[in-house]
């Protein structure tokens, strides 16, 4: 691995209306790393990938990735610098097909202008060829060929989950961002897709950094965890180390009276 990150969030913060919702926050995430960002609801996870993908403009801090400063970029500009990322509620266009939901996932490799797709230019016809190959082959990886005229709407939650991996993967990014991935899997799954975050980092060379409230998914793929409550960072390491962590336990547990600690 590199011995610089990949990516880097250094004493970030930012507010609404008063209340901090990340404070002071820093991270680092090497290449080729499977990184979990965990906490209780409301610890500030999702607004962090929000300043990553350029939703939300920080307060104050620094984001670099691959040690270029991020903040200068616009949230249409992240995809093209290699960061892709799902959402806790699928951002999907229901009513278009996977197909054509894995052909917008690549809308920044389209280079051709009006006139080379008027004229079938052959520049702009390899560029349409190229692009419609790869929605293909991720089709096949994800087992979604045969439902690839179909509109999305039409296919189970499950499968919903694997569109929405697929269009990330299709921009070949080299950070994916997950959020909640294993929200509303059922188990059979939930084993799916961890094995499936796995091949991402081991087979395409993606580094993986996921917020997910399934706690078993993450001690079994992450390589480290961050820890965040009440928008602050409150602990760091292996998945060994978090588990037997007292601040942790007692954010997600509470504080407890020392008899039921001891129980």
């Amino acid at each position: 691995m590199s011995s610089r990150p990949l990516l880097e969030i250094e004493n970030m913060s930012i507010a609404f209306g008063g209340l901090k919702a990340v404070d002071n926050f820093s991270l680092g995430v090497n290449p080729g790393a499977i990184v979990g960002l965990i906490g209780p609801n409301g610890a500030g996870k999702t607004t962090v990938f929000n300043c990553i993908a350029r939703y939300y403009q920080p307060a104050s801090g620094a984001i670099r990735f691959d040690g270029v400063d991020l903040l200068s970029a616009r949230p249409h500009q992240v995809l093209p610098r290699g960061i892709a990322r799902t959402f806790q509620n699928m951002e999907l266009f229901r009513s278009m097909t996977v197909q054509d939901n894995l052909l917008v996932g690549q809308h920044c490799e389209i280079r051709s202008g009006f006139w080379g797709a008027a004229l079938s230019l052959a520049g702009s016809r390899r560029n349409e060829s190229e692009v419609r190959r790869r929605a293909v082959a991720v089709m096949e990886r994800f087992g979604l060929m045969s439902f690839a005229h179909a509109p999305v709407s039409s296919l189970p939650y499950g499968l919903q989950k694997m569109v929405e991996f697929g269009r990330a993967l299709v921009s070949k990014p080299r950070l994916i961002l997950l959020d909640e991935p294993a929200a509303g899997l059922n188990p059979s799954e939930t084993k799916e897709l961890t094995d499936l975050i796995r091949r991402l980092r081991d087979e395409d060379g993606i580094t993986v950094m996921l917020v997910e409230h399934d706690m078993g998914l993450v001690r079994s793929i992450c390589d480290e965890i961050y820890v965040m409550d009440f928008g602050r960072r409150i602990a760091h390491g292996t998945p060994d180390e978090i588990s037997r962590n007292p601040l942790v336990i007692e954010a997600y547990l509470g504080k407890q009276e020392p008899e039921h600690a001891a129980a």
